[in-house]
């Protein structure tokens, strides 16, 4: 069963793509909401709208990647339900990297944008939701395309 919170009509989930981890950086009660059916429409349709964004963003960022040093970025993101990127940030706690590998990991963020909107199912249910992505910069995970 989902547990679910409604503050200001809308609920926040961040989700540790990396990791697969819920996590919340809310400042007040922390909000957590895992899909646990994967018979819910709802959970299908979170899962695959997560792979989608993480496999745009880490396309564009591995693609700029010339494998001259190494490194981690967190990038923390709230998309809206129309896709359109809200507001995003390095988490500095999370990150260890380069200022180089950590403008890759933003500049990839803001090309992957707008997202496509929500499905209907999270579109229904909330108005934006926040993500973490890690992105994983090492030499012999570089993609080639």
């Amino acid at each position: 069963m989902l547990a679910t919170h409604f503050k200001e009509d809308f609920a926040v989930i961040v989700l540790a793509l990396c990791l697969g981890n819920s996590l919340s950086f809310a400042t007040t009660e922390p909000v957590f909401e895992t899909p646990s059916s994967s018979n819910d429409l709802y959970a299908l349709e979170y899962k695959d709208y997560v792979r989608t964004l993480r496999e745009k963003i880490e396309d564009i960022a591995y693609k700029k990647y010339d494998g001259t040093d190494d490194g981690t970025v967190s990038l923390d993101f709230e998309v809206g339900s129309d896709g359109n990127l809200i507001q995003y940030k390095a988490n500095d706690e999370s990150t260890d990297a380069s200022q180089r590998i950590v403008d890759i990991g933003l500049d990839s963020l803001e090309e992957a944008t707008p997202f496509v909107p929500f499905p209907e199912a999270m579109a229904k249910r909330y108005s934006k939701l926040m993500f973490t992505i890690v992105l994983d910069f090492q030499f012999k995970r570089k993609r080639i395309k």
